[in-house]
């Protein structure tokens, strides 16, 4: 069971901590009876119970539905790895029941201490707008009430109409976006109730977000950026950014002010006044380069911002043009974790004020005030500075650790590689299985084709790489709680089979042939194993950001890759991760941290339309070790996932 724990800003009201519902395969549903909490602390005088405004009670039959589908989903796995499972659920399923009340799946601060609630989880989708100071709740309607009400097409499927859903989006001030039924909608409360935003143009607000006085839109990550003003006296604007360039940029908006920020890509970021213009030019966190954004996030105010950094995150103060590091919660706190239905897991957040920092787990919250902080000047950035050349010391670092890199490309004509198809096995026998159950091809690499087209000094000059992953019977890819395969098989064929070898009962998916270019990806990032292990300082450090932005100036490749060095989604710590499902415990001193770093990349595979991997359209990791890479040895590589 998952809870997501969140911080809600009431302004001079106060706070409010409480869990949301999480939504997955074996870990749903929270039973917030049980584990779940809602506590408000205002600016004055104690804490404050608000468990019922939060929570609500659904109906027998829809918790029995979700109950039985996921128990029919349990039930549908064959594989040892779920039979825990099967039987704690089966165990938990009356428990649950029992005495139930659904955590919401979003809260939204509104102002006078109100709040937009919504749920859904459980059938029917639910809004309640509620008054936090005086615990009571102003308004509730189901989705379908809310659907009727506002004259929206009602969705229907083959056997009629269905309960529409409700999910909040882009919410930042008086409006926001909601999907309602099947469509996205521009909306704002009035009069304790949704409303749809009727003076304002359906097309022109899609996608934007939302300052205090203005709502800014773009049409693409290369496009300007719209300035709409919501109030009807003043005319619209276009931003253009001079530093974009081709990458474009991304937009954040300050919710209480009317600021923006430009994330352009290498931590720059553009801060931009809705009626002065652009402002000043910033790169809080070096570290970053190539396409990397960072995660950047404003305080109300627009004064402060928090952006993420390899040693945790830094906040700046972009009035003062001062910056501060800042250590962040990064442990997910767990209780009774020794079963999958029996364990709770509390998703720690952070959230910045207008006046600090504030960080929640499992209802410790922790507050760092902003005048607490060991700020250190901030220069405004200067793009004319990144020309230094770096010193010879860093070109020899570079130089041992540069690793081969290969890019996998969609072939249009038949090759001797591909992606799913048939395996090149004799016969059954040959084919490898998991837990006696045959095991999916999932990709081919002949490593003819590919020292023809590359060349590679350190893979194969002939014969081919296989690999097969252990799927379920629904022919989606079996995985662990972390959302890694829970088996994955590489060999290393020197002659394989002449013909292809059929099975009936596997699906294939579709053989895609593919082909092998040269990739760029060479150097370890700044935030690497490798780089952190060498100890370099600030100026050095520096330095050889200064050298990636010239070998990389676009980033490591995001495709489909054989070696070199990863696309990062979340955090670069493959290597670290693979060392620890290898040894069963993380690195725990410097030699151990050095020995980590020997975990290289083999493989990476973006999502495609068959397989998403990790939690969202993220990417598989094929790690293996480099003393195995040097003698052909495929046996124990690693795979991991990492998802947005």
């Amino acid at each position: 069971m998952v809870f997501q724990e969140q911080i809600i800003d009431f302004g001079n009201e106060g706070l409010l901590l409480l869990t949301l519902s999480v939504n997955g395969i074996v870990t749903f549903p929270s039973p917030a009876h049980s584990h779940g909490y809602a506590q408000f602390i205002p600016s004055q005088g104690p804490p404050m119970d608000r468990f019922g405004l939060f929570t609500r009670q659904v109906s027998e039959m829809g918790l029995r539905s979700i109950l039985d589908h996921q128990m029919k989903f349990l039930n549908s796995q064959d594989a040892i790895y779920w039979a825990e499972a099967k039987a704690r659920y089966s165990q938990k399923y009356a428990a649950i029941i029992q005495g139930y009340r659904e955590a919401a799946s979003g809260v939204y601060p509104l102002s006078n201490g109100l709040a937009l609630v919504v749920f859904s989880g459980v059938m029917p989708n639910l809004i309640r707008i509620v008054d936090v100071v005086k615990n009571v709740v102003c308004s509730e309607e189901d989705s379908m009430e809310l659907t009727e009400r506002l004259a929206m097409k009602v969705p229907t499927r083959d056997r009629g109409l269905v309960m529409p859903d409700i999910w909040i989006q882009n919410y930042y001030t008086e409006f926001f976006h909601a999907w309602i039924g099947n469509a996205v909608r521009v909306c704002r409360i009035t009069e304790n109730a949704l409303q749809l935003a009727g003076n304002i143009k359906r097309k022109e607000f899609d996608g934007a977000i939302f300052t205090k006085s203005f709502a800014i839109s773009k049409s693409g990550v290369h496009s300007d950026a719209t300035l709409i003003p919501l109030s009807s006296s003043d005319q619209k604007r276009t931003y253009t950014s001079a530093l974009a360039k081709k990458h474009g940029f991304a937009i954040i908006a300050a919710r209480n002010a009317n600021r923006f920020a430009c994330l352009l890509g290498a931590g720059v970021i553009e801060i931009v006044d809705c009626n002065a213009g652009l402002e000043k030019v910033l790169r809080p966190v070096p570290s970053l380069h190539g396409k990397e954004g960072g995660h950047f996030v404003f305080s109300p105010n627009g004064r402060f911002a928090v952006m993420l950094d390899s040693a945790g995150s830094v906040i700046v103060d972009i009035d003062l043009m001062r910056v501060a590091n800042i250590s962040t919660i990064a442990a997910v706190f767990g209780i009774a974790t020794d079963a999958p239905l029996e364990s709770v897991r509390y998703l720690p957040t952070s959230y910045l004020s207008d006046f600090g920092f504030y960080e929640l787990l499992h209802k410790n919250l922790q507050f760092t005030p902003h005048d607490s902080l060991q700020w250190r000047p901030l220069e405004e950035y200067n793009p004319n500075s990144r020309k230094t050349k770096p010193v010879a010391a860093l070109r020899d670092f570079a130089d041992a650790n540069f690793r081969f890199a290969i890019s996998v490309k969609a072939a249009r004509k038949k090759t001797d590689s591909k992606f799913y198809g048939t395996p090149r096995v004799a016969d059954l026998a040959a084919w490898p299985t998991y837990m006696g159950a045959l095991l999916l091809p999932f990709a081919e690499l002949d490593c003819a084709q590919l020292q023809a087209e590359v060349g590679c000094k350190e893979l194969p000059h002939s014969g081919a790489l296989l690999v097969f992953l252990a799927i379920d019977d629904e022919g989606a890819p079996l995985e662990d709680d972390e959302f890694n395969p829970v088996h994955i098989h590489v060999q290393y064929t020197e002659a394989p089979a002449s013909c292809r070898y059929e099975f009936e009962g596997m699906p294939t998916y579709g053989a895609q042939a593919i082909l092998f270019k040269t990739d760029q990806s060479n150097y370890p990032g700044i935030e690497s194993t490798i780089v952190s292990s060498a100890n370099f300082n600030d100026e050095t450090l520096e330095q050889y950001r200064l050298f990636l932005d010239k070998k990389l100036p676009d980033g490591v490749s995001e495709d489909h890759r054989l070696g070199g060095y990863p696309f990062l989604i979340q955090n670069d710590d493959l290597d670290i991760r693979a060392y620890a499902k290898h040894f069963g415990h993380s690195p725990r001193n410097a030699a151990e941290l050095t020995e980590a770093a020997r975990w290289r990349l083999l493989m990476q595979i973006d999502s495609d339309d068959n397989f998403m991997w990790g939690t969202d359209s993220g990417m598989l990791y094929l790690m293996i070790h480099e003393d195995d890479l040097a003698v052909l040895n495929f046996s124990k590589v690693i795979a991991i996932t990492d998802g947005y």
